[in-house]
């Protein structure tokens, strides 16, 4: 069973127990709002800016959020959020272990990526005008890594499987296409969340006028998948 979520009404905690050790939780902030994240010691805590614009404030200095923009937080480092007009924020949560938590301590951390400016990279299974951005990549969390993929038109990205990690897909305002899992088409439109079932062939359509455009979260059980994220995506 597809589970589908849409991120701009409905509960404030999405697809909980989807994937183990994750949670996804939403925000809607009017302009000049402000919410606080306290530091994070036992897990990893990924802002997401969907819609809107606002101003990250942690001990280093002020910085902007745009739409898409996204900020992974310092471990052991508290955060505010001020809204600086309504602004739909996603936070994501990612357990991890204690031996982890030393290496991720030790990390380049914060990271604010600018969507616009990210890193692109080429994958087999999309075609040569689609336009695929590294957000986060593999490493600077423990058995996580998140991109988009944007294109426009008749086009598609392959199905194909991947059994060692799973998935949480994400579409952008403009996103409107149809997902294939297993064999059976579904609508995939904007604003939303859902989870791809574990080893399922999946993959991404569009026709005519439609766009694909959306986030992928990749949650990795071990080496086997980091290995599979080297092999799979080449940083253009």
């Amino acid at each position: 069973m597809i589970h589908f979520a849409d991120v701009t009404c409905g509960k404030d905690c999405l697809m909980d127990g989807e994937i183990e050790g994750t949670r996804i939780s939403r925000f809607m902030l009017e302009a000049e709002e402000e919410i606080s994240f306290s530091i994070c010691d036992r897990f990893a805590r990924v802002l997401l800016v969907l819609s809107g614009e606002a101003a990250v404030q942690p001990a280093r200095g002020i910085l902007s959020l745009h739409e898409r923009d996204s900020y992974v937080q310092a471990p052991l480092e508290e955060v505010c959020i001020r809204a600086q007009k309504k602004t739909l924020l996603l936070e994501l949560c990612r357990n991890i272990t204690g031996v982890e938590f030393q290496a991720y301590s030790q990390g380049a951390l914060p990271l604010f990526t600018s969507y616009e400016k990210a890193p692109t990279y080429r994958e087999d299974c999309k075609s040569e005008k689609t336009v695929s951005r590294m957000l986060i990549p593999a490493r600077t969390i423990p058995r996580f890594a998140m991109g988009s993929v944007e294109t426009t038109g008749d086009d598609q990205v392959e199905e194909h499987a991947h059994p060692m990690l799973e998935q949480f897909f994400l579409g952008f305002s403009d996103n409107n296409c149809t997902l294939m899992i297993d064999g059976v088409p579904y609508p995939f439109g904007p604003h939303t969340l859902l989870h791809i079932p574990l080893g399922s062939t999946h993959g991404v359509c569009s026709k005519g006028d439609q766009k694909i455009h959306y986030i992928w979260m990749d949650f990795l059980f071990d080496e086997t998948g980091l290995a599979y994220m080297d092999q799979a995506h080449r940083m253009n």
